[in-house]
């Protein structure tokens, strides 16, 4: 090829990547309420049957199972279902007894009670109990176990060291059946087909032996054990689905002494490979799998000590952190479209404050990357102007050869804000606007990295 044929080639290729708008969701957050005291469990559904989502939470320290009507402009009043769940750890929706309205079940640690609040239609509650001899309930899960079209409940038993499901007789009767009673300080339960044979198999974290398990249903309820894990450091958040579209069940899990989240990839013969998304969600409590930046892949949400974090996944299976508003001590975590906008909003209960909070999705905000072609001499990192800035900046790199560019914001205890680039980028002049809106003043750090440079300054939002 002629040099003059290789220069037209690399002057189309500059054209096409310089038209690239980078973009992000962006998340707005909203308090439903403030009196959840120990918030530790969230979840969303039409509990009324007026066409909007609303909000259910499970608060240990006041023992409150609790929804939170929505009225459509996302303006949520609070309707106690009981304020007698000893140590109230875990909160689930379903219609249970097939009457067309959504009821509610609960776990509650400190009393050993599994129940369910039967809905008359009218969201009046009618407390009935499941078992009382699980000890320590802190998860609870319904779905068709045994294959009869009545739903079943699956718990785990924190003290009791156990998983139990609970066989539904049609009419809402129970009798409680043990999956295991080897499960370690058992923290997290789940129920699906893992291994495509038509039933239900089960699925646990266990706190004390750093496990996850999946029982193996054999079509008649006798459940086999078989280890997923036994590295994920103190064992606590649980989730699974097909993740890498592959048409096999692929599990999740977040643990918290290692900080750690994790899915294992199912190779379609339930043999499982670790895969680590990150190590630094400090205190990994809850895991959850969705598409929060509608772009037809599996992201994932976890909740740690100090946040709610999202995992961006790229389409090839790796994945960049962003950190949603909020320094309250994270608990239990739920992803819907609260809003009824057809994007995927999340929720979180805070133990830490006692909050329950929503994010609200506002889409993707383009993130303009202004690209002059050049070759550089340098990779060079400029200071942002201006500087102190409200709410708007820009900050200026160089790239001097095509590599791999990340560009984060950092608040000044070193968390992350916001990732505004991860790209291969070719050599060039580059300029990216910054907005803070949603930030508190303060100052901030911005770190470009490439290959193996990088380089960090300063930036003052003041507000």
């Amino acid at each position: 090829m002629k040099k003059v044929d290789l220069i037209i080639s690399a002057l189309l290729f500059i054209f096409f990547i310089s038209q690239i708008t980078f973009s992000q969701v962006q998340f707005v957050q909203h308090t439903i309420t403030d009196s959840a005291d120990g918030g530790i469990s969230v979840f969303a559904i039409d509990l009324d049957k007026d066409n909007d989502k609303d909000v259910l939470s499970a608060s240990f320290s006041d023992d409150r199972i609790a929804w939170f009507e929505n009225d459509g402009n996302q303006n949520f009043a609070m309707h106690t279902i009981s304020n007698s769940a000893i140590g109230a750890s875990s909160v689930y929706a379903i219609d249970l007894d097939k009457d067309n309205d959504i009821d509610v079940l609960s776990a509650s640690q400190n009393d050993n009670t599994v129940a369910w609040y039967e809905n008359d239609g009218s969201q009046n509650f009618t407390f009935h109990s499941i078992s009382t001899s699980v000890a320590g309930p802190v998860s609870v899960y319904a779905i068709d176990v045994d294959g009869d079209t009545d739903l079943d409940v699956v718990t785990a038993g924190y003290f009791g060291n156990r998983i139990d499901w609970h066989e539904n007789d049609g009419s809402q009767n129970f009798t409680t059946h043990n999956i295991s009673m080897s499960t370690p300080k058992a923290r997290t339960v789940f129920a699906i087909d893992v291994d495509s044979d038509t039933d239900i198999d089960v699925l646990s974290t266990s706190q004390d032996d750093d496990r996850v398990v999946w029982y193996e249903n054999d079509g008649s309820e006798n459940f086999t054990a078989h280890t997923i894990s036994d590295s994920a450091d103190v064992a606590w958040g649980l989730y699974a689905i097909d993740f890498d579209n592959d048409t096999d069940i692929d599990v999740f899990s977040s643990s918290y002494q290692d900080n750690k989240i994790a899915w294992y990839e199912n190779d379609g013969n339930e043999n499982f490979t670790e895969n680590i998304i990150t190590s630094n969600e400090s205190a990994a409590r809850a895991v959850f799998v969705v598409d929060i930046d509608g772009d037809n892949d599996l992201d994932v949400l976890a909740s740690g000590d100090s946040r709610v974090s999202w995992y961006e996944n790229d389409g090839s299976l790796v994945f960049t952190q962003h950190i949603l508003p909020g320094n309250y001590g994270a608990w239990g975590i739920f992803a819907i479209d609260l809003d009824g906008d057809n994007d995927t909003d999340v929720l979180s209960a805070y133990l830490g404050d006692d909050k329950i909070f929503w994010y609200e999705n506002q889409g993707t905000s383009g993130i303009a990357l202004d690209y002059k072609p050049g070759f550089p001499d340098d990779f060079k990192l400029y200071n942002n102007y201006p500087n102190p800035f409200n709410p708007v900046t820009h900050i200026k790199f160089d790239v001097f050869r095509n590599s791999m560019v990340n560009l984060k914001v950092y608040d000044i205890q070193g968390r992350e804000v916001v990732t505004l680039i991860n790209k291969q980028l070719p050599a060039g002049n580059y300029e990216v606007e910054f907005n803070a809106e949603e930030l508190i003043s303060g100052i901030y750090f911005y770190r470009v990295m490439m290959d193996k440079f990088y380089s960090t300054k300063k930036m003052i939002l003041l507000k």
